[in-house]
């Protein structure tokens, strides 16, 4: 199999197709902690499966995805996630619509008092 390198790391990875046809970056060596193991198919294709719950540790040797090792993509998902502004009261992502409108939680989520001061609302 050959390699290639991680466009925002530059570390050397390896690309496969899973099962059902999804492009995987892989490392390169295989890992205890790996997930993803390979098979070959009835048509003698070579593809991966990704191992769950209760055939986990792999018995065989297995590999990890690239996107939990790779050292800016787990900092760019967690600066994306920090952007993100959430409901002051249940703490889920806001539509940026509520946001625009001056709500600082979800319409059902809010307190009454904080429903009044909203734009929406009429107030503030």
């Amino acid at each position: 199999m050959t390699t290639t390198r991680c466009p925002r790391c530059d570390a050397e990875i390896r690309w496969t197709v899973t099962l059902a046809g999804a492009r995987v970056a892989v490392d390169p060596r295989a890992h205890p902690d790996g997930v993803i193991v390979p098979v070959t198919t009835p048509a003698g294709e070579v593809r991966s499966r990704i191992l769950t719950g209760s055939e986990l540790p792999a018995l065989v040797p297995a590999y990890r995805p690239h996107e939990r090792t790779c050292p800016k993509g787990r900092d760019r998902a967690r600066r994306a996630a920090a952007t993100v502004a959430r409901c002051a009261w249940c703490g889920q992502p806001m539509d940026r619509w509520l946001l625009d409108h001056g709500a600082r939680g979800h319409v059902l989520c809010m307190s009454e008092t904080a429903w009044a001061a909203t734009t929406l609302a009429g107030g503030a």
